[in-house]
């Protein structure tokens, strides 16, 4: 086996151990592990050749993927339309922290008039999106208790990062994994100046009841991090920060960030 090879294979297996350790937890079985590959990719290939501008048919698919053509006979006409999870409550959220017209001078977000169609909610919600009414944003945001209707306005109370549910945490890694998989890829395909940040910090004999507090501070740093981070990117973003002097944008910026720890011990240290 070429040392490429051999490369390739014990990256794909690190990548792959994690996600397999989900589907067995998960009751995933071989059979539904295989046709969701099959599907994926599929839709890969199917990305790949319209990039191209050629035309999308089985054959191309079958010799790209490798997958038989009864199969991809059967698994591309069947209409699988992507549903990734709406990011629209996030991007409102984020637009109220970082435009001026919704933050005070000091930087926070501002408590917002939100009775009426011409309201500054209603207003924030529509430089956002427009297929989406304001009131089904409000109702939704009440629901995730990410806002609090007060005297004064309506105030932003958590912000959306703080996930809670299950399913918006295992979305959220399943986005990030992704993303990483890419900026990882680019560093060692495409390097360029300055790279893509890929970092990692581990220590293996950190003293068991400080892992509490050691957590806490990961946790609280990160917070700060991310918001120094949108603040900046703020500043480059078209919608938030029009310049008449830069003509081209609709370029994606994404920034990770993520801690984890075992063998946490509360109590007295044992001697």
């Amino acid at each position: 086996m070429a040392q490429d090879e051999k490369s390739a294979d014990e990256v794909l297996r690190a990548m792959l151990k994690p996600i397999l350790r989900y589907c067995l937890k998960r009751a995933l079985n071989i059979q539904h592990i295989t046709e969701k590959i099959k599907e994926i990719l599929l839709e890969i290939a199917v990305e790949e050749i319209e990039e191209t501008g050629e035309k999308v048919n089985v054959s191309r698919l079958s010799v790209m993927t490798g997958i038989h053509r009864r199969d991809v006979s059967r698994l591309h006409k069947e209409k699988r339309s992507k549903t990734p999870e709406s990011t629209h409550i996030e991007n409102i959220i984020n637009r109220w922290e970082q435009d001026p017209a919704f933050i005070t001078k000091a930087g926070k977000p501002k408590l917002l008039s939100f009775q009426t169609d011409d309201s500054e909610f209603h207003t924030l919600v529509r430089k956002v999106l427009r297929e989406v009414g304001p009131a089904a944003i409000l109702f939704e945001m009440e629901r995730q208790g990410l806002v609090e209707k007060t005297n004064r306005g309506l105030k932003l109370v958590r912000h959306v990062h703080r996930l809670e549910e299950p399913s918006k945490i295992l979305n959220l890694f399943a986005e990030n994994a992704a993303t990483l998989a890419k900026a990882a890829e680019q560093n060692a395909f495409e390097p360029g100046d300055p790279r893509n940040l890929h970092l990692r910090t581990e220590y293996k004999n950190i003293y068991q009841s400080d892992v509490p507090a050691i957590r806490e501070w990961i946790y609280q740093q990160g917070h700060l991090f991310h918001r120094k981070v949108r603040h900046y990117l703020s500043l480059h973003d078209k919608d938030i920060s029009p310049d008449p002097k830069k003509v081209s944008a609709g370029s994606t910026v994404v920034v990770g960030a993520f801690s984890w720890t075992e063998g946490e011990k509360t109590g007295q240290n044992v001697q």
